[in-house]
């Protein structure tokens, strides 16, 4: 039984590999904010506002970095 089992891993993970292959991770900033939720108008453009200057400067203190060590932001512009 449990030979037939190990026998099957390869058809349950078809794009598992045996060998060592590296494997790049990106790890993402997702800030979700239910606007009005928790806060009024002003309280969300105070935070929004500090949480733009922060990756802002963030980027400006690593832009001498080598590219894979330097801050990104994408600020999708919605509420």
């Amino acid at each position: 039984m449990l030979a037939s089992c190990i026998a099957a891993l390869p058809l349950a993970f078809p794009h598992a590999s045996t060998a060592a292959e590296p494997k790049r991770l990106y790890i993402a900033n997702d800030d979700h904010t239910d606007y009005m939720w928790t806060a009024d108008a002003e309280t969300y453009a105070g935070v929004f506002t500090d949480l733009l200057d922060y990756y802002l400067a963030l980027a400006d203190a690593t832009e001498a970095n080598p590219a894979p060590y330097q801050s990104r932001f994408n600020c999708d512009g919605s509420y």
